[in-house]
C-alpha cells in the first residue's frame, strides 16, 4: 500500500497523511496526527524509508560493488 491509497482509504489528503509522518514542523492537529497513526497500525501500513530519502537529498548511504 503507498501512501495515496492510504490516504484515500483514511478520507485525508496525501499532505496530511505525510505531515502525520513527519517529525518536523508538522501543522496538523495532535488529534489527527493520532487518528492517522493508530490506522496505519490497523492496517499494517509503513511509510516507505526509501522513498522518503530518495526525495530528499539523500540516502546517507554508500554501496559495495564487488
Amino acid at each position: 500500500m503507498n501512501i495515496k491509497e492510504f490516504a484515500k482509504i483514511t478520507g485525508y489528503s496525501t499532505a496530511t497523511v505525510s505531515r502525520a509522518f513527519g517529525s518536523k514542523g508538522s501543522t496538523i492537529s495532535k488529534k489527527t496526527k493520532e487518528l492517522l497513526l493508530k490506522k496505519a497500525h490497523e492496517l499494517n501500513y509503513h511509510p516507505n524509508y526509501l522513498a522518503q530519502k530518495l526525495k530528499g537529498k539523500g540516502t546517507n548511504q554508500i554501496g559495495i560493488f564487488y
